[in-house]
């Protein structure tokens, strides 16, 4: 498994590497120490299930939304105390995994 130095290394070094991920589906980044999620996360457009669990992320970049074919998504065990509001546009998300975050959730009208 790689080390967090290089996820970050990856993640925000070299932008051009996502060209190699371009048909990726899954995306596990779970137990990294990771305490932002880049916008560039929407390079991986074909992506279907991804998996943010046990890491330090406080938020999540609005760019989230355009995985528009995301069907999975599991940010368990953050620091998350809200959604992104771009979070609505995922139409084929099935189950969103937000537990031992901090969010609370408001229920509308």
């Amino acid at each position: 498994m790689p080390s967090t130095r290089d996820i970050n290394f990856i993640f925000f070094q070299l932008p051009l590497a996502y060209q190699v991920c371009e048909r990726t589906r899954l995306l596990d980044l779970s137990g990294n120490r990771l305490s932002a999620l880049p916008p560039s996360v929407s390079d991986f457009a074909h992506l279907r299930s991804l998996f943010l669990n046990q890491n330090r992320l406080a938020q999540l970049p609005e760019e989230i939304g355009l995985l528009v074919g995301l069907q999975f998504l599991s940010v368990a065990y953050n620091f998350l105390e809200s959604l992104p509001d771009s979070v609505d546009q995922l139409a084929e998300l099935r189950e969103l995994k937000l537990g031992g975050n901090r969010i609370r959730l408001m229920m509308g009208d």
